[in-house]
């Protein structure tokens, strides 16, 4: 009898291992990227008017959504923090490259240039954008509301302020339907903006 229980104890040890190792193992990441959409084009809503540089920033998220995971709501007073979805770098620094390469695509004649921007190139405006809102439902919308505004070349004034809001549905039931939700109001955001702009350089022209 006692031989029987001591050959048992190395096979009680191989399941035990087996067992805390499959509790050690944790699911591996995903990481997500805000891009400019397929469907903005080049140049497809083009303004016709010359410009030169322009400034686009700073750019800042609320302090809920500085984070590495992506934030989506359960309700009105509640956020849910994706553990293993997550953005690729910062979500400040992707939204700004973001909408940047859509502002470059909807004004080819521009320089987008972001902060900080060396002072031996002048900017023709200067556009801060404070983010007030950036998340949405998994499977159903997002939502995105930003203040901003558009300064003169040298930021002392104000030449237009607004608050842009977007509501997009999401295609589908995964992050990656999300963010690409998220993509498309990024667009919108840089179409009002471009189009901000050509009124003021209409007005200029006057």
């Amino acid at each position: 009898m006692l031989q029987t229980r001591i050959g048992t104890i190395p096979l009680v040890a191989v399941v035990l291992a087996a067992l805390i190792a499959g509790c050690s193992t944790t699911k591996p990441s995903r990481f997500y990227t805000l891009s400019a959409p397929s469907e903005l084009g080049t140049g497809t809503t083009t303004m016709q008017t010359e410009y030169g540089a322009i400034g686009l920033g700073p750019v800042s998220i609320p302090q809920y959504l500085d984070r590495p995971q992506i934030v989506t709501t359960e309700g009105p007073n509640r956020y849910e923090f994706a553990e293993f979805d997550r953005w690729g770098g910062t979500l400040k620094d992707n939204l700004s490259r973001t909408l940047a390469e859509d502002l470059t695509r909807l004004i080819p004649s521009a320089r987008i240039s972001t902060p900080p921007w060396r002072r031996v190139i002048p900017v023709d405006f200067q556009i801060p954008i404070d983010v007030i809102q950036f998340d949405g439902v998994l499977g159903e919308k997002v939502i995105f509301i930003a203040q901003w505004q558009v300064l003169s070349a040298d930021g002392g004034t104000l030449l237009l302020s607004k608050r842009s809001s977007f509501t997009e549905a999401v295609s589908g039931t995964s992050y990656e339907d999300m963010v690409a939700a998220q993509s498309r109001t990024v667009a919108d955001l840089a179409r009002e903006i471009a189009g901000a702009l050509e009124n003021l350089k209409k007005k200029e022209s006057e």
